[in-house]
């Protein structure tokens, strides 16, 4: 059931009461209870065979079928827009089969015009495809349609191309947060140049939105270039006003989450409000479905670094009740799950819940394997000893430390000097010398900045 579980719980009330309505109106009493237990509970294969009271064969065909028609659902609720034409675009190829050549040829370049427009490649060599057929006795047209179809062949391999890349990006980006690696740092720089140049070819707004947010997105969390060529700030402004142009629906969110980034780093609150408010109205489906063009987990620091300033961490927890109520992270999705169970765990921490904070980040490592993201260990670490210490649990505390110092070792240690100083408040807060926090505090501050700052979201204070 853990398949239909985790889907049924992920649909909005609206859909899931449609769904239910569709699966009751053919008299499917079995199928319905399945799917109401599905939503409220957590049941084995096993306990439902015993509360259905039906065999086991009989389930797995019932469970067998539910799927299919959970699966008509989902795909019943796509609004595409561009459906209706693909679907005629499909016929293409038998219209010089039913129609005159003239009437035809008619139809199919308006065809042309509307998935130019839509920028639909794929579609557009197939309507290409056609108009060659029924000019083939007419060298010239021939030879133009072909020209065309040789085009749009190369323009979608090269879309497939850019998709890839900026999947990859995004990947390396993931590592790079764990590790802070020069490697993960000289494959991102080259990925960023390599898609620059390769939508430099066309006249794609699909290519332009690619290119944009990577652009965007390197220049504010990235480290800085020592190249004097490289972008700055101010062509992140220039790129994010260009983009409003052909910004679509399905990008909206992420430009939102850019648009955010780039005016907090630009010191405009009365700006970034209404991009923050947007993004995190729609948190839930942005950080579920944006991990391929965007790394949108990120945003929930900045909910945290918001909160902070805003002085509301408090009230963090109790709003993750309602938009994380049915909330599973993916473990294979290693960087979101990761920042996920970090901002999970600072929440607790603001609420003073030490011990629900504690059992989550000890949750996280004994689920997910650290060996190869050495930053990431040591912040994980230095916020669990955070929680032993509130707790006055000083062994444990201490475990922690001497961890976190082992391991530093073996990395660039004169890097980790906030670290060091993150180090000495925990052990003043184990000796209750709260006096001596402050500058501890201040100086923390002042060193942990640039790209190897430690739990630069969390708010401390003596």
């Amino acid at each position: 059931m853990d398949k239909i579980n985790k889907i049924i719980k992920s649909l909005a009330e609206e859909d899931f009461m449609m769904l239910l309505g569709s699966v009751a109106a053919n008299n499917a009493d079995k199928s319905s209870t399945l799917l109401k237990y599905a939503r409220e509970e957590n049941f084995l294969d096993k306990e439902c065979i015993q509360n259905l009271n039906i065999k086991a064969n009989a389930f797995y065909t019932l469970k067998s079928r539910l799927n299919q028609k959970i699966e008509s659902f989902l795909i019943s609720k796509i609004e595409a827009p561009k459906m209706d034409l693909i679907q005629k675009v499909s016929y293409t190829s038998y219209l010089g089969m039913s129609v005159d050549k003239d009437i035809a040829t008619v139809m199919l370049k308006k065809f042309e015009k509307e998935l130019i427009d839509y920028d639909l490649p794929h579609e557009l060599t197939r309507i290409y495809q056609s108009l060659k057929k029924l000019h083939i006795s007419q060298p010239d047209q021939y030879y133009g349609y072909s020209q065309l179809y040789n085009k749009y062949v190369a323009y979608h391999l090269n879309l497939d191309k850019a998709e890839d890349l900026i999947g990859s990006y995004f990947n390396v980006f993931a590592n790079y947060q764990l590790s802070r690696g020069d490697g993960e740092l000289l494959q991102l720089e080259i990925m960023k140049n390599e898609l620059s140049t390769l939508c430099s070819l066309y006249d794609s707004h699909r290519l332009f939105i690619y290119n944009s947010i990577v652009r965007v997105f390197h220049i504010l969390f990235l480290p800085k270039s020592q190249d004097p060529n490289a972008e700055t700030l101010e062509d992140a402004q220039d790129i994010l006003k260009n983009v409003e142009r052909f910004e679509g629906a399905a990008h909206r969110n992420i430009f939102n989450f850019l648009n955010y980034e780039y005016n907090h780093r630009q010191n405009a609150p009365k700006k970034e409000i209404a991009f923050f408010e947007a993004v995190n109205a729609n948190l839930l489906p942005f950080i579920k479905y944006m991990g391929t063009y965007i790394s949108p987990s990120l945003f929930l620091f900045s909910k945290l670094e918001r909160a902070n300033i805003q002085d509301t961490e408090k009230t963090l927890l109790e709003e993750n009740e309602t938009i994380f109520e049915s909330y599973e992270p993916d473990n294979r999705d290693i960087v979101a799950y990761i920042n996920y169970h970090i901002y999970c765990t600072i929440c607790y921490f603001y609420a003073k819940k030490y011990e629900e904070a504690a059992r989550t980040l000890n949750a996280l490592r004994n689920e997910m394997s650290f060996k190869h993201y050495p930053h990431a260990e040591v912040e994980v670490k230095l916020l669990l000893a955070l929680q032993y210490a509130m707790m006055r649990d000083e062994d444990i505390t201490q475990q922690m430390i001497k961890s976190v110092q082992r391991h530093i070792r073996t990395l660039d240690e004169d890097q980790y000097e906030s670290t060091k100083i993150f180090i000495k408040i925990l052990n003043k807060i184990l000796n209750k010398q709260e006096k001596q926090v402050e500058t501890l505090i201040d100086n923390f501050k002042k060193l942990n900045h640039g790209r190897y700052a430690i739990l630069s979201y969390l708010k401390i204070n003596s």
